[in-house]
């Protein structure tokens, strides 16, 4: 019975495209590589309960897809990045020649990328002299409490992009915009590492789902420069 259910869903998907499939009939289809010989309706509908939507599953864990009955190893790994993949593919698509003239466009564009993850990442954005995204980095589980652990891959990435400005953002899945004291510290780190090389650090942006917050608009680079610099010229 399973393996007929399966056909059909697979000629609709076909036939039809999947516009007009309900979220568990999705989920159903995207199981059936890990799960097999068996009907997957059931294992989706649980998922939706626990999870609520297909954004739900999409950003649950590893750990807690392996939670649901029926649900294998094989298919709670690969559902576990299926957004981050599909994240990363619609970036490379739009990046080429994308241009972040001001905070606004920024914003927009960081809350596209990690703006609905339900986990915390740090994103690394490399600009031309005309403000054009020449390549950007997501690090993972980045807390900007702890910057310096990862202040070498950032200074890779950067110089490997051979960039004149940078916007740095990471998303606070809480939903509070407001940055911590630790994101301020984290992005004075930052800047003196960039301006060590050369590089101007535009902006730290702030995500969640529906909104963003920018240092820079918030007069906080101002600040943040003016603290570096002064540091440096005590320093001489």
């Amino acid at each position: 019975m399973s393996e007929g259910r399966r056909q059909r869903v697979k000629e609709r998907a076909r036939e039809e495209g999947i516009d007009h499939f309900e979220p568990h009939e999705l989920l159903e289809l995207m199981l059936y590589p890990y799960v097999l010989r068996k009907d997957t309706k059931p294992i989706a509908v649980e998922l939706l309960n626990i999870f609520g939507s297909l954004d739900g599953v999409l950003n649950a864990t590893e750990r807690d897809l392996l939670s649901i009955k029926g649900m294998t190893k094989e298919a709670a790994f690969h559902f576990s990045f299926y957004y981050r993949i599909t994240a990363r593919a619609k970036s490379e698509g739009i990046d080429k020649n994308r241009v972040l003239l001001n905070y606004e466009e920024a914003g927009k564009y960081v809350c596209e990328r990690i703006g609905h993850l339900n986990h915390e990442e740090f994103l690394v954005i490399c600009l031309d002299s005309k403000k054009r995204i020449v390549r950007t980095k997501i690090f993972t589980h980045t807390d900007p409490a702890k910057a310096e652990i990862n202040m070498r891959m950032i200074a890779d990435t950067i110089l490997g992009a051979k960039c004149v400005a940078v916007i740095v953002a990471h998303n606070h899945p809480s939903g509070e915009l407001t940055p911590s004291g630790e994101d301020i510290n984290a992005t004075k780190q930052l800047y003196k590492l960039l301006d060590s090389l050369g590089i101007k650090l535009y902006d730290h942006i702030i995500v969640n789902r529906t909104g963003s917050f920018s240092f820079n608009k918030a007069n906080l680079m101002k600040s943040i420069s003016a603290t570096a610099n002064l540091r440096i010229a005590e320093k001489e």
